[in-house]
């Protein structure tokens, strides 16, 4: 395979959160598609879910989603994890990397996606952003 020769893929896709591509038809692919499945009484009960769910219905196409949130921030996913966290309504981990404007030296921290990081002397909320509702009005 291509993976196998050392090749890496990088791809990109329009949408400033992991969030955009699952709610994304046409890209949801990317991230392994998603489809809405239902369940018998019994497993609705066990899992404590309605009895219609969205889940991932295929491995995503890149192992590895990394949300450019500024020039100096980054958020990354791994996908699997992310998208099943996310479908069912749990914050997923996330890796934040994060370069300090003076020093140049990169921090790297584990945090929960809806978390609040304070850097650069601002906070700076992981998750939506006052910028989302402008994309998606967009779309």
């Amino acid at each position: 395979t291509i993976a196998e020769r050392g090749v890496v893929l990088i791809g990109t896709a329009h949408g400033r959160l992991l969030e955009n591509l699952i709610k994304n038809p046409t890209l949801s692919d990317l991230i392994g598609g998603i489809q809405s499945v239902t369940l018998g009484d019994e497993e609705a009960a066990k899992r404590g879910t309605q009895k219609s769910i969205l889940e991932r219905k295929a491995p995503p196409t890149f192992p590895i989603v990394v949300e450019i949130r500024e020039r100096a921030l980054y958020v990354a996913h791994w996908t699997q994890d992310s998208v099943d966290a996310m479908l069912v309504g749990r914050p997923p981990r996330v890796q934040v990397r994060e370069r300090d404007p003076v020093s140049r030296a990169l921090r790297v921290t584990e945090a929960s996606y809806d978390t609040t990081l304070v850097g650069e002397g601002a906070e700076k909320v992981l998750g939506r952003s006052p910028y989302d509702d402008d994309y998606e009005s967009a779309l």
